[in-house]
C-alpha cells in the first residue's frame, strides 16, 4: 500500500509537470500566462490539500500531495522560465504568487465565515475548517516561497559555474536544495515552539526532494527530446536557446565574452582594449602606480600570407596568442589590436619590467617556434616591440600610444626583430624573415 501511494503520488508530479512543460513549449504561440494561470491554479490546490490531505509513502513518513507534488511543480515552472532566461518572466510569477497567496487567505477567510453563519446551503457539507487557513501558516508559507524563488536564481547561479554548459545535475542540485530551504523556513515560521517542527521539517523534505528528483528527470527528457538545441518545431529553425543550457546571467556573460574577444586567437579585441587602457591609466593615476604599454608587431605577416598562404599566417598569430597568454598575469592584459599587431598592458610595471618581459617574449617565441610540429616553413616566429610608460614617459592615453607606436616603428625601420624602449634600446636576435 505505501507503495501505490509513492505511486499516486508520482502519477501527480507526472500531470502537474507534464502540464508546466506543455504550457511551457505553448509559449512561442501564447505567451506565458497560460502557465502563470496554471500555477495560480495549483497554487490554490496545493493550500487545500496541504490543509486536507496527508498519505504515508515510506514508513511513518506522511506527506501532503499540495507539499510534495504541487509546491515543486511551481518551483519547477520558475526554474523553466529563468533558464530560458525571461528575467521579467522571472519577476512577474514571483511576485503574482505572493499576491495571490494573500487574496487566496482573505477570500478563504470570508468564505469560512458564510459557513459559520445562518441561512447558508453547505450542498457538500464541507467543514469550514477547509476554508479558515492559520494566518501563520499562510504568512510562513509565502515568505518561504518568494526567499526560494529569489535562492533558486543564485543557487542555480552558482553551482551552473561548476558544471560549465551540463544541465541534469545542476538542476537536479538545485531543486534538492530549495526544498531543504523551503522545508526548513516553512517549518520553522508555522510551526516554531511545537513539538513537532522536526517531523514536519524531515518528513516534508523527503517527499519534496523524491518529486524534485523526478521533475529534474522531466526536464532533462524534455530537454533533450523536445527543445533541442538548433531546432524549433514552430519557427523550424534555432531555437532561442532555451536549452543551450545557459541560465539568463551566463547567457549574458557568454556574449559578453563572445564580444571582447578576437575570433582567430582568443585574446582581447580592439574594441576591449580601447575600453581598458583609459581605465586602467585612470586606476594607474588613482594609485600612483605605473602602467606600460607593450606593442608587438609580426615580422613577416604579409610575406607569409603572399608566399605560403592565409593558414600559415594565421598559426603565426595563434603562436604569438599562446604565448603572450601564458606570459601575462592575471592583472595585465594582452589584445589583438588589429591585423599583426597586439597589445599587451602591464600593470604596475616600470620601463625596465616591460622590457624584461619584451625580451622574454622574443626568446620564448623562438623556442616555441623551433618545437612546432610541422614547423612553420620559413622558421622562427619574430616581432618587433616599442614600449612606453605611464607616467614617466606619457601623461595621457593618447600620449602613451603614439609613444610605444612611434618606438615600434622605429624598430621596424631599423629591420625588425627588437626592443624599442624600456630605458634602454638595443636590438634582439634577427628572426627569419619570410
Amino acid at each position: 500500500m505505501l507503495m501505490s501511494q509513492l505511486a499516486i503520488l508520482i502519477g501527480d508530479a507526472t500531470l502537474v509537470g507534464g502540464l508546466v512543460l506543455l504550457l511551457f513549449w505553448l509559449r512561442r504561440y501564447i505567451g506565458l500566462n497560460s502557465l502563470f494561470v496554471a500555477i495560480g491554479a495549483i497554487q490554490y490546490l496545493q493550500v487545500v490539500l496541504a490543509a486536507s490531505v496527508y498519505v504515508e509513502i515510506l514508513p511513518n513518513v506522511w506527506v501532503s500531495p499540495g507539499s510534495a507534488a504541487l509546491f515543486p511543480a511551481t518551483i519547477f515552472a520558475v526554474l523553466l522560465i529563468y533558464v530560458e532566461g525571461d528575467a521579467n518572466g522571472t519577476r512577474t510569477l514571483a511576485y503574482s504568487l505572493v499576491i495571490s497567496n494573500l487574496v487566496l487567505f482573505a477570500i478563504s477567510t470570508l468564505a469560512a465565515q458564510h459557513l459559520r453563519l445562518d441561512h447558508q446551503r453547505n450542498l457538500l457539507d464541507l467543514p469550514p475548517a477547509l476554508f479558515q487557513q492559520n494566518s501563520r501558516i499562510v504568512l510562513a508559507g509565502t515568505l518561504a516561497l518568494f526567499v526560494d524563488i529569489v535562492a533558486l536564481i543564485v543557487i542555480l547561479e552558482a553551482i551552473s559555474r561548476r558544471f560549465g554548459q551540463a544541465l541534469f545535475l545542476p538542476v537536479l542540485a538545485t531543486l534538492i536544495l530549495i526544498m531543504a530551504l523551503d522545508s526548513v523556513l516553512f517549518a520553522t515560521g508555522a510551526f516554531l515552539g511545537q513539538g513537532n517542527v522536526l517531523e514536519v521539517m524531515v518528513q516534508g523534505f523527503v517527499g519534496k526532494a523524491i518529486v524534485a528528483t523526478f521533475y529534474a528527470g522531466l526536464l532533462f527528457g524534455y530537454a533533450r527530446l523536445v527543445e533541442v538545441p538548433g531546432r524549433d518545431p514552430a519557427a523550424q529553425g534555432a531555437v532561442t536557446d532555451v536549452f543551450a543550457l545557459l541560465t539568463y546571467r551566463q547567457r549574458y556573460e557568454a556574449a559578453r565574452a563572445e564580444a571582447i574577444r578576437d575570433k582567430l586567437t582568443g585574446l582581447f579585441n580592439r574594441g576591449y582594449c580601447d575600453e581598458y587602457i583609459p581605465k586602467q591609466i585612470a586606476h594607474a593615476k588613482r594609485s600612483g602606480r605605473p602602467t606600460s604599454l607593450v606593442v608587438i608587431d609580426a615580422d613577416g605577416l604579409k610575406q607569409a600570407n603572399d608566399r605560403y598562404g592565409h593558414p600559415e599566417g594565421d598559426r603565426l598569430l595563434r603562436v604569438i596568442a599562446e604565448t603572450l597568454s601564458e606570459m601575462v598575469r592575471v592583472s595585465d592584459m594582452a589584445c589583438r589590436y588589429g591585423g599583426d599587431e597586439f597589445i599587451v598592458v602591464l600593470t604596475a610595471a616600470y620601463g625596465r619590467a616591460a622590457r624584461v618581459f619584451a625580451e622574454r617574449l622574443i626568446q620564448r617565441l623562438r623556442v616555441r617556434s623551433r618545437a612546432l610540429d610541422p614547423p612553420l616553413p620559413w622558421g622562427d616566429v619574430g616581432v618587433t616591440i616599442g614600449i612606453a610608460t605611464y607616467p614617466t614617459e606619457a601623461n595621457s592615453v593618447g600620449d602613451l600610444i603614439a609613444l610605444a607606436d612611434q618606438r615600434l616603428y622605429q624598430g621596424k625601420r631599423a629591420g625588425g626583430g627588437r626592443v624599442t624602449g624600456g630605458e634602454i634600446v638595443t636590438a634582439a636576435s634577427p628572426v627569419a624573415s619570410a
